[in-house]
Parts: structure tokens; C-alpha cells; sequence
């Protein structure tokens, strides 16, 4: 009974909603059809999370309670995080399905003539 309101609700909603159009904001970025590209967590950020994802205007990492999200401010280097766990549920740590053709590459350290040096 409570699953048929619901969706009742949330038809008459959108329906309402459908007749007008979103408004638009000049501080909304335009949608970038470029794909979210998964890489596993290979030392580059902390063991907690398994996979990250970068965008232009956010970083996600994802690990086996949830996602934690930066979002990037462009006006310096800051970020706003917000992380999403779900109280209760079952903690499953995110696993591939499939490489992708690309391949990601950190160079680590301050110097380009030995990059591992840290120097």
C-alpha cells in the first residue's frame, strides 16, 4: 500500500514538474558526454578506498561502506568533500568487471629526471 502512494506521488510530481522547463543557472557547468573512467586504488591515494574516479569538477572514491566525493572549487585548489555511507548495510568492497583499453600512469616526485626519487 505504501509502495502504491508513493509512486502515485511521485507521478503526479513529475507529471506537474514535466510542463516546465528546468531553470537554467549560469553556475551550472554544461554536461560533458566524456565517460566516467573507474581506476583501481594502487597506492595513489589512502588504502581505505578500492576505485577512484576523476571529472573536472569532482574526484570520487569509492570503498566498501560507500563513496566519498571532492568537489573541486575553480577558483583555487580547495575542495568540498561529502561522503555517503549507508548506515546498516551490508559493507562489500566495489571489484572490476573488465579492463578498459586505457591505462592510467602516476609519475611520483618533483624531479622529471627520476621521478621516483621524491626529490
Amino acid at each position: 500500500m505504501f509502495k502504491r502512494i508513493m509512486s502515485a506521488a511521485v507521478l503526479s510530481s513529475c507529471a506537474a514538474c514535466a510542463s516546465q522547463p528546468a531553470p537554467q543557472s549560469a553556475t551550472i557547468p554544461p554536461q560533458v558526454s566524456v565517460p566516467l573512467i573507474f581506476e583501481r586504488n594502487a597506492g595513489q591515494t589512502a588504502d581505505e578506498y578500492d576505485y577512484l574516479a576523476h571529472t573536472t569538477t569532482y574526484d570520487a572514491a569509492f570503498h566498501a561502506r560507500g563513496v566519498t566525493f571532492a568537489l573541486k572549487n575553480s577558483a583555487d585548489d580547495d575542495a568540498s568533500i561529502v561522503a555517503l555511507e549507508f548506515p546498516g548495510a551490508r559493507a562489500i568492497r566495489p571489484t572490476a568487471q573488465a579492463p578498459l583499453a586505457g591505462r592510467v600512469n602516476y609519475l611520483r616526485g618533483s624531479s622529471a629526471h627520476d621521478p621516483d626519487s621524491n626529490s
